[in-house]
């Protein structure tokens, strides 16, 4: 019996039976759920604070000044005024 060379078909059709032992394999496995953090107030306004300051498109913000600035801004929203 003389061995062939595999073809592109045949070699096509291990890797979607492969992948697809793989996919069942993964399924099944137990996983841990991610834990979700809460959205506080605080973190949606420094969110919409950053989302601003980013579409304004300033090109000289590094990250600790856009993070600072986004929850000054959200902690002077928060501020009790009355």
């Amino acid at each position: 019996m003389a061995l062939t060379k595999p073809t592109s078909k045949t070699r096509s059709k291990y890797l979607t039976k492969s992948l697809e032992e793989e996919a069942k394999k993964f399924a099944q496995q137990k996983r841990k759920p991610a834990k979700v953090k809460e959205l506080t107030p605080r973190l949606y306004l420094a969110g919409q604070a950053m989302g601003g300051f980013i579409a304004a498109g300033r090109q000289t913000w590094r990250m600790q000044e856009i993070k600072k600035a986004s929850f000054d801004w959200a902690d002077y929203m928060l501020e009790d005024d009355t």
